[in-house]
């Protein structure tokens, strides 16, 4: 029976050693992922990452937060009416006041920044920052009476666990919040004269919660770059590494809303080879290709400094769409863009040069207001490149009808 025993209990061993080697191995691959898909960001990139991680940590505080509140209701209650804690009923009282305090305050913040302030006050880290130390604060009241009353640790480790698993922190924010904690514990115990096996036991619990809280985060940051570079695959034209049909329509209701309120002006222009589907079948889909990447490189050369989109809208179909030109400039720039298109061909090996590759561009110009939509543009600059068409290719035309050669 006791061999039976001693085969279990090296059993049991083996698999807990199995499975923190199965987490570690999983940290590691997750950190090298890390940092390979950090280098791999943009500046930009890298800040929109971080204004996500803002976002979802001001998220579970909203979340955390409620629960908070909920658990310091039920707590005061059973202070008031059991007394549990006899003589320190009160310390813990102002402890649960607190924390229903600080809920009630950045709560109102919360949702005063986004209702008046558009969301200033939050988009900050040390809103979410502060709310954890404050929460810390009064965690520590539970805690130092706790260690009073029965030299427990649980409130300590109620605190640990929630900022390692609950907001998405950085080291050196983890470091911070978590570390203060150990601070006040182990002043806690030193001022009540207890064993100093506790002060080990906290150290223990503290790095514990700060390497959890990273592999939270890791774990997170990898997924948001992730789930990033899945939407820009799907979003990019594969051949002309443009955006797609699909990023444009997003950009362009993310936008929406900004354009209305700025009152601003839109050209809104199709591009379209002419004679695409013929030049293909002459010579083949590789020189319809590089006929296609030489237009995109050309429509990226005229506009890759102007306030809009470009993108590949399908087939021989480009969309440039800028903002707060004035008409005049639009056109020159279009024009600019016919003439480079053929000088490009022109000077390039055959079939290309032989091919004389031409465009017709069809313009829209107009402001965005709550009933014009993207199919409304597109509508009328279609009509325009319909004209540009019929009326002999090669050409601009605007949404008035007037024409550029």
């Amino acid at each position: 029976m006791q061999k039976t025993h001693l085969n279990l209990g090296g059993s049991f061993l083996k698999t807990i050693r199995s499975e923190i080697w199965e987490i570690l191995r999983l940290f590691m691959r997750n950190l090298k992922n890390f940092f390979r898909l950090r280098r791999e960001l943009t500046f930009l990139e890298n800040k929109q990452v971080e204004d996500m991680r803002i976002e979802t940590n001001n998220q579970r505080m909203i979340t955390a937060l409620i629960l908070i509140f909920y658990m310091q209701i039920l707590n005061l209650a059973a202070n008031l009416v059991l007394r549990h804690h006899e003589e320190n009923t009160i310390y813990f009282v102002a402890a649960s006041v607190f924390s229903l305090l600080v809920c009630i305050v950045y709560s109102a913040i919360y949702f005063l920044s986004k209702c008046w302030y558009k969301g200033i006050i939050i988009k900050k880290r040390r809103f979410y920052i502060s709310f954890w130390v404050f929460i810390s604060i009064g965690t520590f009241i539970f805690a130092f009476y706790d260690l009073l009353e029965s030299k427990s640790l649980t409130n300590f480790l109620v605190i640990i666990t929630g900022a390692a698993i609950i907001p998405i922190l950085n080291l050196t924010e983890a470091s911070f919040i978590i570390l203060l904690n150990l601070v006040l514990e182990i002043a806690s115990i030193v001022l009540l004269g207890y064993s100093p096996n506790l002060i080990g036991r906290s150290i223990l619990l503290t790095f514990s919660g700060i390497f959890v809280s990273q592999m939270f985060f890791i774990s997170y940051i990898s997924s948001v770059m992730y789930q990033k570079k899945l939407k820009e695959y799907a979003e990019t034209d594969s051949l002309t590494d443009l955006p797609n049909r699909r990023a444009l329509e997003a950009w362009f209701e993310d936008n929406k809303a900004d354009f209305i309120r700025r009152r601003i002006g839109i050209t809104f222009a199709i591009i379209d080879i002419d004679n695409f589907k013929d030049y293909n079948d002459r010579y083949g889909h590789l020189c319809g290709d590089d006929c296609l990447k030489i237009v995109a490189d050309c429509i990226t050369t005229v506009f890759e400094k102007s306030n809009g989109m470009i993108c590949r809208f399908g087939g021989e179909e480009f969309i440039v769409i800028l903002e707060g030109v004035d008409e005049n400039h639009a056109l020159k720039c279009f024009v600019l863009l016919k003439n480079l298109i053929q000088n490009r061909a022109a000077v390039m090996p055959l079939p290309l040069s032989s091919g004389k590759i031409t465009v017709s561009v069809g313009i829209a110009f107009g402001q965005i207001d709550p009933d014009t939509g993207f199919d409304t543009l597109l509508e009328q600059a279609d009509r325009a490149l319909y004209t540009a068409k019929e009326s002999g290719k090669n050409m601009i035309v605007s949404d008035d009808g007037s024409i550029y050669v």
